[in-house]
């Protein structure tokens, strides 16, 4: 189960933040200013918020800001006592332990490379629920390494567009000297810019991931067998986004073709293929076994069994699937397929109300919700009378709902 951030309070947010708009005057040398004075004045009230736990965290952050304006280290040579603790950072990172995490590299920066480092507080900090702290560690190791494209599309996904775009247009305009990795990310990351991307941007990203993708290896070193999937699956989303979904279908099966049990790809091609291909339920469904990391696919294989009537394997999948952030639109549906699986398999009608007034909670404008709710209490106030069948939508609406490739903040 993937880690869940904390539940940062709205003192922590607001003391967060006086501690970074303190750390940009201090850049311009201007920590001893009124407006200074003013946001330290500020956080008196949040402060006083803040749990315990809160408290020690923004010492914590306070001190990481700090790191950001020293300058950059040479790294002191790995040693098996440094080595075992950058283990227990990954592995507390890994259960979503993130004080500790964050502890750890504090303890032990000076045994990373500071880019590395600078990213790896970034993605501490988001995954902690701070994603306003984790963009100036984003930006930092961008600046250090501006080469890296894994520092360059985390920068890009959380800076200032209007301070970012340059880099990014940058990039796309002269796509023949940039490597496939590069582009591949930069491309994913103007796929989220605001306003979003025209068809025409889309189909201009396309053109350019199609020529990247077939270069010769030895005129790319950046060609992999991790890569080139990962750029298949960029040009499918491309191509779904501006509508062209035989050449998108195609995109997702060439990168198969080279990793086979590619979560992302066998996600996106199945949902590409709901309702209208037959083949597209077993990709689901290796998708599944494979623990993909969306709501998407486990969505509609709950739907696909809900349609079958096979209302227990409903109901599992429901529960995956509600793991996952997604749209309130489709949690809410989520939760109105585990009412009606609920009052088909003869729960108690306390547990079946619960999950109808689940899904209208989610979405207040679910009216199919609250029909079929409604047909509910028809069947037991009038028990030998024919049911009325509930109402769900067909595959091909559910289809048309879920996001090009699935990719709702996901990952390839």
């Amino acid at each position: 189960m993937r880690p869940r951030p904390y539940a940062l309070s709205p003192a922590y947010h607001a003391y967060a933040r006086g501690l970074r708009e303190l750390h940009r005057l201090e850049i311009a040398g201007l920590s001893n200013s009124t407006e200074a004075d003013e946001i330290r004045d500020s956080m008196d009230l949040p402060w006083r918020g803040l749990s315990e736990a809160e408290a020690a965290r923004t010492d914590g952050l306070s001190e990481d800001l700090y790191s950001l304006s020293d300058p950059p280290h040479e790294p002191e040579p790995m040693n098996p006592q440094a080595q075992s603790n950058l283990n227990e950072f990954y592995e507390a990172r890994e259960r979503g332990d993130w004080d500790h995490a964050l502890a750890l590299l504090r303890k032990w920066a000076n045994y990373i490379p500071p880019a590395l480092l600078a990213y790896l507080r970034g993605a501490v900090w988001r995954a902690a629920g701070d994603p306003e702290s984790a963009s100036l560690f984003f930006e930092r190791a961008h600046l250090l390494d501006p080469e890296d494209p894994r520092y360059f599309v985390v920068y890009l996904q959380t800076a200032d567009p209007a301070k970012a775009r340059p880099e990014l247009d940058a990039i796309l305009e002269q796509p023949e000297a940039r490597p496939l990795s590069l582009l591949t990310y930069a491309i994913g990351a103007a796929s989220q810019s605001v306003p979003p991307p025209t068809r025409a941007d889309f189909l201009r990203f396309a053109t350019i991931l199609n020529e990247a993708l077939n270069r010769s290896a030895d005129a790319d070193s950046s060609f992999d067998s991790t890569l080139r999937p990962l750029g298949y699956w960029t040009l499918g989303l491309c191509f779904e986004a501006a509508g062209e979904l035989r050449p998108a279908m195609d995109s997702y099966t060439s990168g198969l073709a080279i990793d086979p049990d590619r979560v992302s790809l066998l996600a996106a091609r199945g949902l590409l293929g709901y309702g209208t291909n037959p083949n597209a339920i077993e990709d689901l469904e290796r998708a599944a076994r494979n623990q993909v990391d969306m709501i998407w696919p486990y969505f509609a294989l709950a739907h696909h069994h809900f349609r079958q009537g096979r209302f227990r394997e409903c109901l599992r999948l429901c529960d995956e699937a509600l793991r996952f952030d997604g749209p309130e639109a489709a949690r809410s549906e989520l939760a109105e397929w585990t009412a009606i699986a609920r009052a088909e398999l003869d729960f108690p009608p306390a547990m079946v109300r619960e999950a109808f007034e689940e899904a209208v909670r989610l979405d207040p404008s679910n009216q199919r919700a609250r029909h079929n709710r409604a047909l509910y209490e028809e069947r037991l106030a009038s028990p030998r009378e024919e049911a009325k069948p509930f109402e769900a939508r067909s595959p091909r609406e559910v289809r048309a709902s879920v996001p090009p490739g699935g990719w709702f903040q996901g990952a390839a």
